[in-house]
């Protein structure tokens, strides 16, 4: 199984290495932001484009699922990368409460 990550920096390996406790056999794609780093501070508009981009650098490698593993990102972006990923990709974010 490879199950892929995005998030604009570190903060996604604290999630990978959350997955690779409950999943050690799976594939890990990391897929970050670096340049836009932190994500939390940007607008709702900048970051769904950041989120899309990460979110299709991530899907080209063909996950089984892919992770929004930042709050902030899952609240402004789950929606839209469902919108362009699902069915083919299950999309996850990381606030529960958000569908």
């Amino acid at each position: 199984m490879k199950i892929a990550l995005i998030d604009s920096g570190i903060g996604l390996l604290a999630a990978a290495a959350a997955i690779r406790r409950l999943r050690p056999d799976a594939d890990l794609i990391l897929s970050s932001d670096p340049d836009g780093m932190p994500w939390g501070p940007r607008s709702a508009p900048d970051l769904r484009q950041r989120v899309i981009a990460a979110a299709q650098a991530a899907a080209a490698y063909a996950p089984d699922a892919l992770t929004i593993a930042c709050n902030t990102a899952t609240v402004h972006a789950l929606p839209t990368v469902k919108a362009l990923l699902e069915p083919a990709i299950p999309v996850i974010g990381t606030v529960p409460a958000v569908k």
